[in-house]
């Protein structure tokens, strides 16, 4: 069973199955996890994957998008943890030359004194996920090309339209499976977001790049920060007055950590997965698109490395997009040394070639 190939506005979990790895993991929609109850249980999985299918209930409605990665709740009055990159921009937006939360890390006094988040933060509570792939080929179907792409981005944008008429909430609809399968998210917006606890860098990004994307990793890489909404309970943009949103759910933190060996599974945000790509554009990605991008953030992050060391506001005001830069550089590079030491051009061609054989009955 293929993983799927998810936008980055849908919940998915990665399965870590054991401590060496396994054939069987990957990356699942909650609703196929109830599919899956026989390999979770021979992995060590205790609980009912039915209560991970929904994730408009608990415990997965504790689970948000944030910014541009995952959170989570973790009290009934709004507290979030997320990650300390993920952050970055709100931290960022709170520093300056005389008070450099990036450097030294900050903590509120007290729910006062918990700092606005740059305007264009917010955070997404899915509150729907419903299968639409009908309504979205209906019209796609025995057209190729360009017809059956515009078919499909005209009902996708109907569906997205009629959701968000009420208003309140923000929808999208995301792709699956390469086009297969595709699913309508409806989500309340969260706009009034404030930080409440930022390590020091030092903690927060210790190992800088030289770690990052790397296992294991030493690094302390969360911040706290709280959701708000109106009196109303509704979302609104900041406001003194506001409250903190009273999330469906929160998670608990555990004071023992994992166990060697002990069952894992990650719930969150991801971004899009490739395993459905043919091999020309695995070619395209080995031989032309990786290389120009991390050529392009190479050279995007040299120019303001420089300008950073020759302005101290400069290096404040780029601080979050360098640290997005380097990331997605590491992601690149890291991908295209996977995919040639894998000979995946080669092996993907193979394939094709097989499968194409075994269908036209040669």
């Amino acid at each position: 069973m293929a993983s799927p190939k998810p936008l980055a506005t849908s919940l998915a979990l990665g399965l870590a199955l054991t401590a060496s790895a396994r054939a069987d993991e990957g990356m699942w929609m909650p609703s196929q996890l109830p599919e899956l109850a026989g390999t979770l249980r021979e992995a060590g999985f205790q609980g009912d994957p039915r209560e991970l299918a929904d994730v408009t209930q608990p415990p997965l409605s504790a689970v948000v998008k944030v910014g541009g990665g995952t959170g989570s709740f973790v009290s009934a009055d709004g507290l979030l943890l997320t990650n300390h990159h993920v952050a970055m921009g709100v931290i960022q937006y709170n520093s300056s030359a005389e008070h450099n939360f990036i450097d030294d890390g900050f903590v509120a006094a007290g729910r006062a004194d918990e700092r606005v988040s740059n305007p264009d933060f917010r955070v997404l509570v899915t509150v729907g996920f419903d299968k639409v792939t009908e309504q979205v080929l209906k019209d796609a179907r025995g057209k190729t090309g360009r017809a059956y792409f515009d078919a499909v981005d005209a009902a996708s944008k109907r569906i997205v339209a009629d959701c968000e008429h009420e208003g309140g909430v923000r929808c999208s609809v995301a792709n699956m499976y390469y086009g297969s399968d595709f699913y309508r998210i409806r989500q309340l917006e969260l706009r009034d977001v404030r930080l409440v606890y930022a390590p020091p860098r030092a903690i927060g990004n210790y190992g800088d790049e030289v770690d990052n994307f790397m296992w294991p990793r030493h690094s302390g890489d969360f911040t706290l920060l709280r959701a708000y909404v109106g009196k109303d309970g509704k979302p609104a943009d900041y406001s003194p007055d506001n409250v903190p949103y009273q999330p469906p759910a929160h998670l608990r933190l555990a004071q023992d950590g994992p166990r060697a060996g002990e069952y894992a599974m990650l719930a969150g945000y991801p971004g899009i997965t490739y395993r459905h790509r043919t091999a020309a554009e695995f070619d395209e990605q080995v031989n032309w698109t990786l290389p120009q991008r991390v050529a392009v953030f190479d050279r995007l992050i040299g120019v303001i490395e420089a300008a950073g060391k020759a302005s101290a506001e400069a290096k404040t005001r780029y601080a979050s997009q360098l640290q997005s830069l380097k990331n997605n550089r590491k992601r690149a590079a890291g991908e295209l040394e996977g995919l040639q030491r894998s000979d995946a051009v080669r092996l993907r061609g193979e394939d094709e070639r097989g499968m194409l054989a075994a269908t036209r009955g040669a």
